[in-house]
């Protein structure tokens, strides 16, 4: 065997690893189950993606498995709960995220917890975009964005009216 063998399968599994790598990211992008199923799988998919990826537990509760909602709101309230738990990987040291969705009689509650550090509880102008989208989202809904943390976690709750 050639010497140059052993460095071209390295570099070749180094290509695989990156191809299914980009493949993911675009799947968080823009996720196709959203559309074609709704977003309870959409978020399901999602926990499944962090917990692989990220090695923490990250969990899905629905009070539901179909949500009645058009795709403008499922898709705001996704990239809610994309943003809500990215912060907690990134921000907050918790092992543990839990996405909760409720459909009550008159409005969709969304909720993003982790065990981790806590955070500012609303964002301020000096603060990252990714509170103030989230906040932006919320409210082009009609809803509204509220955020609690302690040294125990922090928890965003996203509550918005039905149509």
């Amino acid at each position: 065997m050639r010497p140059e063998a052993a460095a071209v399968t390295k570099i070749s599994a180094l290509l695989d690893e990156a191809i299914t790598e980009s493949r993911n990211v675009c799947r968080g992008l823009y996720p196709v189950r959203l559309r074609t199923e709704g977003l309870v799988p959409a978020l399901e998919e999602l926990t499944h993606t962090i917990s692989e990826r990220f090695k923490i537990q990250c969990t899905c509760e629905t009070s539901t498995r179909r949500l009645q909602c058009d795709v403008t709101t499922a898709t705001h309230l996704y990239r809610i709960a994309q943003e809500a738990v990215n912060n907690a990987i990134k921000h907050s040291g918790g092992r543990n995220v839990l996405i909760r969705l409720a459909d009550l009689a008159q409005e969709f509650q969304l909720q993003i917890r982790d065990d981790g550090s806590g955070v500012r509880a609303m964002p301020t102008r000096s603060g990252g975009m990714g509170l103030h989208i989230m906040d932006y989202r919320a409210r082009s809904l009609g809803g509204t964005l509220r955020i609690d943390s302690n040294g125990n976690g922090t928890t965003v709750v996203c509550v918005v009216p039905k149509k």
